[in-house]
């Protein structure tokens, strides 16, 4: 039987349909997922990667050694893979290598040393998808071994692996940021350099909320108790969440310090940011508008509970900033004494003793929760 032209141009177009119909229903049956082993193994075995990437950890983690695991589609780990560590330059290597599973893990291990003198071993794990690393270094940092096991529950939940690890990231930092707190003019003034500022904080912010206790052992435990509580959603213990701010709270100048050492080309007006989230997301305060405002801490659990805080504001040349501080104990009996505010030069008397209002000419973080703005007159 003899078809026009046009006649098969319309027959193989109709073929072809079919043939991509068969396709579609095939690829989208329901014996067919990506939380099929079978599936993950015939899609991955054409899976042939070079890894490479950078350890983003403050100069107190000394890295000694790193692995690597291929896992299942449920996180579960299998067969070793050969990793190098480059401690000179803090980046590591896997050279090709063909997967079996989509999913790898990496493990480097090392001491923390920001408190004693010998340091206390610790390690922190990464978890990637290597289909989509062919082409970008891996980066292994605090925040991403914060985050495995809220994945990993999520994952149970029915979430696919990146959608795990975004909503996972998005739950971190809701427990401390509410943009509403710093999106000022300011920072929408310089806006290109906020964006840097946000990709580099992310590096190193979360360390500062594990930082109470003053010791290394503590500050992995810390790390510990709030991965386990975090793979509800939630850091459910409050007790250690407050602990946290009520440490920050204090010594926010020996953790600025901290930060400066770790790392040197921070920018301070915007850290600063960062601590204000923390005390108004978990004390529950207002945002600071104006130089001299004073809130109460009405957190029961807190060890400030009833105390209260005023606001200053930091002059870094164009970059106006609001730092919380605690009450001074003389400020506590007699108000507080502020740069900037009409309380500048007044006398008032406690204890049979006259005090004048004299704070620095230029507001500054002192370098002591109890340096005392009030003078006594002589």
């Amino acid at each position: 039987m003899y078809f026009g032209h046009e006649t098969c141009v319309v027959i193989m177009k109709f073929v072809i349909l079919i043939f991509i119909a068969m396709f579609v229903f095939y690829s989208c049956s329901s014996d067919v997922s990506y939380s099929s082993d079978a599936y993950e193994r015939a899609l991955n075995n054409r899976l042939h990667r070079k890894i490479s990437g950078e350890l983003i950890f403050p100069k107190a983690f000394i890295p000694t050694s790193i692995k690597a695991f291929e896992l299942d589609s449920n996180l579960n780990k299998g067969e070793e893979v050969d990793a190098e560590l480059d401690t000179a330059r803090n980046t590591f290597n896997i050279e090709y290598h063909s997967y079996a599973s989509r999913y790898l893990l990496i493990l480097t291990s090392g001491l923390w040393k920001n408190y004693d003198s010998v340091g206390y071993k610790v390690e922190f794990e990464t978890i990637i998808d290597i289909a989509f690393i062919e082409y970008r270094k891996v980066r292994l940092r605090l925040l991403s071994h914060l985050e495995i096991p809220r994945v990993k529950q999520l994952m149970k939940e029915g979430y696919p692996f990146i959608a795990a690890k975004e909503k996972a990231m998005s739950e971190f930092f809701l427990l401390y940021r509410d943009k509403s707190l710093y999106w000022d003019a300011d920072i929408n003034t310089h806006f290109s350099e906020f964006l840097i500022f946000e990709e580099k904080i992310t590096d190193f912010f979360p360390y500062l909320l594990f930082l109470y206790d003053e010791t290394d052992s503590a500050f992995v435990e810390n790390i510990e108790k709030f991965r386990n509580s975090f793979a509800g959603g939630v850091w459910q213990d409050s007790v250690e969440r407050i602990k946290s701010a009520d440490y920050l709270l204090k010594n926010y100048y020996n953790v600025s310090k901290i930060m400066e050492k770790w790392y040197p080309k921070i920018v301070e007006p915007y850290m600063i940011d960062y601590f204000m989230n923390v005390f108004s997301m978990v004390y529950g305060l207002p945002r600071c508008s104006e130089n001299g405002l004073t809130f109460e801490i009405s957190v029961p659990l807190s060890k400030f509970y009833k105390d209260s805080v005023v606001c200053e504001e930091l002059n870094y040349f164009r970059n106006h900033r609001f730092w919380m501080r605690l009450f001074t104990e003389l400020e506590k009996n007699i108000g507080p004494c502020v740069y900037g505010t009409s309380v500048r030069g007044s006398v008032k008397e406690y204890e049979g003793k006259t005090y004048i209002c004299s704070p620095p000419v230029k507001s500054y973080i002192p370098d002591s929760s109890n340096v005392e703005n009030w003078k006594r007159k002589e």
